[in-house]
C-alpha cells in the first residue's frame, strides 16, 4: 500500500468516526440555557479586554522593561537633586540616603593645623588629638556636656553618608566657602575645604543658637607648640 491509498483510508475512517456530528450549528438538537449564555457572553468579552494575557511570557517581559526605563527616565529628568556636582563636593541623593564626598585632592599630611581658637560662649577646650595619621580632632563642651568637636583631615578624601528620611543633607555657601550641611534637631554637621585639607565641625546645639555662620568665625590656625602637645 502506498502513501496515497494510506491517505485515502484515513480519511475514510475519520469521515465515518464523525459522520454523527451536526455539520451545521442549526442541526445540533440540543439548547443551552439563558444563564450559560450569558456566562459565555461575559467569558469572551473578558477575553477580550484582556488581550495583555494573552501576550507571550517574553514579549510582556520586553514591555515591562520599556515602561520601567520610561518612568526611570521621567524620575530622573523630574528630580534635579539625585545628584549635586559642586566646585569641592560631590553629592548623591538615593533611597533616602545621601552620600557626599570630597571632589579634590588632599593634602598628603599636616604642615599646620587648625582649631576654633577661642571657642564659642559656654565651651571649654577638653582635648587636642591625632584620631590618625590623618585626622587631627579637637574637642569642647560646655557645663551640660554637649559637645563640640573640630576636625581637620588630609591624605586622600574621605565620604559619609546621611539619612535624608530624618535629617537633611544640603551644600550652602557659608562665609565664602562651598559647605556641605548635614542637620536633625538637635545635631549638625559641616564638612568644607579650605587650605587643602577637609575641615569639619560637629556640634550638639540648635543650629538656631548657634549658626554655622558663627561656629566656623572661629576656626583659624593653631599655635604648633599646642599641636605637638
Amino acid at each position: 500500500m502506498d502513501k496515497r491509498e494510506v491517505k485515502r483510508a484515513f480519511r475514510a475512517a475519520m469521515a465515518l468516526e464523525f459522520a454523527a456530528v451536526p455539520a451545521t450549528e442549526d442541526a445540533v438538537a440540543y439548547s443551552f440555557t439563558q444563564d450559560f449564555c450569558r456566562r459565555m457572553d461575559a467569558l469572551i468579552a473578558e477575553r477580550k479586554r484582556g488581550s495583555w494575557r494573552l501576550m507571550r511570557k517574553r514579549a510582556r517581559r520586553v514591555l515591562i522593561a520599556a515602561i520601567l526605563a520610561v518612568l526611570l527616565a521621567l524620575l530622573v529628568a523630574c528630580s534635579p537633586n539625585l545628584r549635586l556636582v559642586l566646585k569641592d563636593f560631590v553629592v548623591d541623593y538615593f533611597d533616602g540616603n545621601a552620600d557626599y564626598q570630597a571632589d579634590v585632592e588632599l593634602r598628603a599630611s599636616f604642615d599646620k593645623w587648625y582649631w576654633l581658637g577661642d571657642a564659642p560662649e559656654g565651651y571649654t577646650l577638653k582635648s587636642t588629638e591625632y584620631f590618625s595619621a590623618y585626622t587631627w580632632l579637637v574637642e569642647y563642651q560646655n557645663a551640660d556636656g554637649e559637645y563640640l568637636i573640630f576636625e581637620q583631615r588630609c591624605g586622600g578624601t574621605t565620604s559619609y553618608s546621611a539619612d535624608t528620611a530624618h535629617s537633611s543633607v544640603t551644600v550652602e555657601i557659608i562665609n565664602g566657602r562651598e559647605v556641605a550641611v548635614w542637620a536633625t534637631e538637635k545635631v549638625y554637621q559641616l564638612t568644607w575645604i579650605e587650605d587643602g585639607y577637609q575641615m569639619e565641625i560637629i556640634c550638639r546645639r540648635f543650629i538656631e543658637e548657634y549658626p554655622p555662620e558663627l561656629v566656623m568665625s572661629y576656626v583659624q590656625v593653631m599655635d604648633t607648640e599646642v599641636a605637638d602637645g
